[in-house]
């Protein structure tokens, strides 16, 4: 009884083991994964950044709509890129809110 007792445990033993290894290397992977992600969000908000900067320095003041001398072509391309430039700050930051849902629980969690 003692020794079938003893391999018991030993089969248990390793079975316990080879879980814990396949779990490990779950946890590696989830934890690379986070990584790719993490490094796509902060990607996204310098990204985000930079367009807003460009687009804020696009931006006339209404008095230079209002003056004679200026390029009403210039103001309507200027306009334009504007648009553009938001836009693309709009789609990043709907990227950005599409994050895996792990990665939200992980950050809930941590």
């Amino acid at each position: 009884l003692s020794g079938q007792k003893h391999l018991q445990l030993e089969t248990a033993l390793e079975a316990a083991r080879t879980a814990n290894t396949e779990l490990k290397s779950q946890l590696e992977q989830k934890d690379m994964e986070l990584a790719r992600v993490r490094e796509t969000a902060t990607w996204q908000d310098l990204e985000m950044t930079k367009l807003r900067g460009m687009v804020k320095d696009l931006s006339l003041p209404d008095s230079a709509m209002k003056m004679p001398e200026a390029d009403p072509k210039a103001l309507v391309a200027a306009g334009e890129k504007i648009k553009d430039l938001e836009k693309q700050v709009t789609e990043l930051a709907s990227a950005k809110r599409k994050r895996p849902k792990f990665f939200k629980l992980f950050c809930i969690s941590v």
